[in-house]
């Protein structure tokens, strides 16, 4: 295996590239010093570069890395250079091809140990001689702690990259990362340190930092990182508002997730940032978990929260115990809606407001907020001329985006679980980011205020929705009226005090079974449900709970109202409406009415009307055309 930009740099980089005792070719003279075997790698690559360049294609050589049969190039050199044993790779048996070279110190040079690696390549044996030459070292899962001193600095002294990933450290010299004199990129993932390493902070020609462990705000200073374009961090937990985090002006890209902090409190130039990431601490996938029959246990939830080092396992123990209501060792889908509403509100968030220094960042292309608490994107997000991508995953309290969002030659924006967005509609986003950008240009274009929602009238047959629909209307109650043959749509407008208009768009659900599974497609949570059911028959047999369900889960937030009808013909009705408050919170109101006399009709109407203007889609802007 052959890398070709390994090989150049590494020649370039050091006047000797293998040690004196060094066994690389077949019969080489015993008397070949380093430097002469290093002369003799140079010329070699001289040829085979120019022949590379002329047989390989242009796709592999952009790879900068490709198999190929060294033989094949070596016959095409110069008669004397082929005798020249110097020239013979050593060839590697494990290959099915006998005849496919693999330069050890190739191999070396790039080296990336995995725990399950062969173990022809184990660190001890193969690293002794050549470790000095090593300018990449990357080791990614490992059970064994990994010791980071001066002895591992004087065996590896000239790295560049240094990547250890789900590794335990030990790191025993306080000043260990200052023994590098090349290091330009790190990246430590899941080590089980404590605090970001001192000596880290202080290393100028570091231009790329990784760093997802605990972290403690108390030493955080990176701005004698003068050289550091890349900054990524995990676990960030700010509790005080006056801690200043310091970048240097180099600083490109911020990253920055699964941390708590409700300011911003990073100390940087907003014209140098190209790529800005600031999420919270996540919730759990409502997507993966929101359906009516999911369960999870304590290890599933344990697992959802492995990442994070702010959570710890015994809260993680705790939450999960007092949130199993009916302790049946089990998380229901109310329950995980409980969880996830606790954490939001506990850990601190960005919000309501996007911090004005944001909208400084002329030059950014990526923004990520995702799990932060901002209610809007205001018209100060067209200042972002660069911006490409806007990632707003689960900002459950995002009403508004602007509507000059669309004037950006934006390709990309998640809205992912934006449980209360209004501009746009829930509707527009399902359909995807055309017709969210559609949507947004249209209002450019021009927009007035909506009043405007669905009135649903649910429950069984003979219970008295039409009848109660044509009262509330005000016109006049017809006892004869006929069975509802599916869904019967109709506008109820009502004047405000304010001289405004609120529209009803009322659909009549018929009550007979058959319709039930079809029904369950039309239910919205933009919408107010009334679940009318006959007071003569009895709430035992009126389908409440089974229609309270299918609202809940196909409707959830929408404000419903439980009324019961005929009660001028009956002297007593009963209903726990405690036991159904407490078991379906969307309940807003339980009214008795009679659509014959108007008994309770009035009430009822102005209950609706207040009910339907707190909701926040009241009065969202839409395109005037």
């Amino acid at each position: 295996m052959l890398n070709r930009s390994c090989l150049a740099q590494s020649c370039l980089k050091f006047s000797s590239i293998v040690p004196d005792d060094a066994n690389i070719f077949i019969d080489q003279n015993e008397d070949l010093t380093g430097d002469q075997i290093t002369e003799y790698i140079r010329l070699y690559l001289r040829h085979l570069i120019n022949y590379l360049s002329l047989f390989v294609s242009q796709n592999d050589m952009l790879k900068r890395k490709f198999e190929c049969n060294v033989k094949k190039y070596l016959n095409l050199l110069a008669r004397d250079e082929q005798k020249s044993d110097v020239y013979k790779f050593q060839k590697n048996p494990s290959l099915q091809n006998v005849n496919l070279g693999r330069c050890y110190y190739c191999h070396l040079a790039d080296y990336k140990y995995k725990s399950s690696s062969e173990p022809e390549f184990s660190l001890d044996k193969k690293f002794n001689e050549y470790s000095k030459f090593c300018t990449r070292f990357g080791l990614i899962g490992s059970d064994t702690s990994l010791k980071l001193d001066t002895n591992f600095a004087e065996k590896y002294p000239n790295l560049t990259n240094l990547l250890l990933i789900n590794v335990p450290l030990c790191i025993d010299s306080p000043v260990f990362f200052k023994l590098f004199n090349s290091l330009i990129e790190v990246k430590l993932l899941n080590n089980d340190l404590e605090l970001l390493p001192d000596s880290l902070l202080e290393i100028d020609g570091l231009k790329t930092l990784s760093f997802n462990n605990r972290l403690k705000s108390d030493n955080l200073s990176f701005e004698h990182l003068t050289s550091l374009e890349f900054l990524e961090l995990e676990n960030l937990e700010l509790k005080k508002n006056n801690k200043i985090i310091h970048l240097p002006g180099s600083i490109k890209t911020l990253k920055v997730s699964r941390s708590s902090f409700d300011y911003f409190c990073f100390d940087l130039n907003p014209e140098s940032i190209v790529e800005l990431k600031l999420s919270g601490i996540p919730l759990m996938d409502m997507d993966k978990y929101g359906k009516i029959d999911s369960l999870i246990s304590f290890d599933n939830l344990k697992n959802e929260f492995k990442k994070s080092k702010i959570i710890k396992e015994y809260q993680v123990r705790k939450l999960f115990n007092n949130f199993d209501w009916n302790s049946n060792g089990y998380l229901e889908t109310r329950e995980i809606t409980k969880i996830n509403a606790f954490i939001f509100k506990k850990y601190l968030r960005l919000g309501p407001n996007i911090p004005e220094i944001i909208f400084k960042m002329v030059n950014i292309k990526t923004l990520d907020l995702s799990f932060q608490s901002i209610e809007q994107i205001p018209d100060e997000i067209e200042n972002l001329k660069n911006l490409k991508s806007l990632i707003l995953n689960n900002c459950i309290l995002l009403e508004n985006i602007s509507p000059k969002l669309a004037n950006l030659s934006i390709n990309k924006l998640d809205l992912n679980n934006c449980l209360s967005l209004v501009t746009p509609p829930s509707e527009v986003v399902k359909r995807g980011f055309n017709s969210v950008l559609t949507y947004l240009k249209r209002l450019l274009s021009g927009s007035v205020e909506l009043k405007r929602t669905k009135l649903m009238l649910v429950g069984l047959g003979q219970a008295g929705k039409t009848s109660l629909l044509r009262t509330l209307k005000g016109e006049q109650c017809d006892e004869s009226t006929e069975l509802t043959d599916g869904i019967e749509i109709d506008d109820w407008i009502i004047d405000l005090e304010d001289g405004s208009n609120l529209t009803f768009s009322m659909w009549d659900f018929a009550g007979q079974s058959v319709y039930y599974n079809t029904h369950q497609f039309f239910l919205s949570s933009r919408g107010v449900y009334l679940l009318v059911w006959n007071v003569r028959l009895g709430s035992e047999y009126a389908g409440l709970e089974f229609w309270l369900s299918s609202i809940s889960v196909h409707a959830p937030g929408a404000p419903v109202f439980v009324v019961g009808t005929h009660v001028d013909q009956v002297f007593k009705y009963t209903l726990d409406e405690e036991d159904l408050k407490s078991r379906f919170k969307d309940i807003v109101g339980f009214h008795f009415v009679s659509s014959k006399t108007g008994e309770g009709i009035e009430q009822l109407k102005q209950k609706i009307i207040e009910a339907t203007l707190e909701e926040k889609y009241i009065d969202e802007k839409i395109p005037a055309t």
